[in-house]
Order: structure tokens, then sequence, then C-alpha cells
């Protein structure tokens, strides 16, 4: 899980990163799971994507998905990983109903991977 905290943060900006960046523990795991990567550089996003799929009936499974929403967000926003990762989810979601239609997909996912109170979520959509 620590990678995919790693691998989160280095997915703002959306762009390849170098694989020669990455510490030992986050290549480690790209190795050992098969991730993609093109042997000089990967999409961090893709990898993270990727493992949710190795951690199907595991608490890593909901974690990889929560950051993958914070991720998406953070991107669209403009923001750094870091300053989404410490934004309340309810913080995104308004941040997001700014970019109206544009923001769909990823307040959908936001909503479906972090618990929000249902009155919240609509006084914000409202």
């Amino acid at each position: 899980m620590d990678a995919a905290l790693k691998l989160a943060a280095i997915s703002t900006p959306s762009n390849k990163v170098a694989i020669s960046m990455l510490n030992d523990d986050v290549c480690s795991v790209i190795r050992s799971h098969n991730l993609p990567t093109d042997h000089q550089f990967f999409d961090p996003m893709q990898v993270l994507e990727s493992l949710t799929t190795f951690f199907i009936y595991s608490r890593g499974c909901g974690l990889c998905k929560r950051l993958i929403s914070i991720v998406k967000a953070a991107n669209l926003l403009g923001l750094t990983f870091s300053e989404a990762f410490d934004k309340h989810p309810i913080e995104m979601l308004q941040l997001l109903s700014l970019k109206a239609q544009d923001s769909f997909e990823e307040a959908y996912l936001l909503i479906q991977t972090h618990s929000m109170p249902a009155a919240s979520i609509a006084q914000i959509l409202a």
C-alpha cells in the first residue's frame, strides 16, 4: 500500500515518469506484478489502476480506488496530489462542481469511493 501512495503522489500532474526516479520498493511492486511500463518511462496512473486488480479481495483495492479518485480530481482541478489528499472529500466535490459537466466522471468516482453525507452531496449538486 505504501507503493500505491507513492504512485499517487507522482501522478499529478498527469504525465509519464522515468522509472529511474522511483525508489526500490515501488520498482519492486511494478516488476513483481508485471505492471505496464515501456522500460524507461511509465504512466503512474495506469500502474495505480492496474494495482486494483491485485487487491480485489482486500482493503487495498478500496484504498487504490480512493487514491485514483483523488488523483483524477486533482489533475482536473490543477492541484497536486498532496493538496487534494489533504482536503475533505466534500471540499473536493465542491471544487469539482464548479467545473460542471467537465468533472462528472471525477465527481461520480469521488462519491463512489468516499463516504459523504447524502444531504451534503445533494446540496452541492443542487
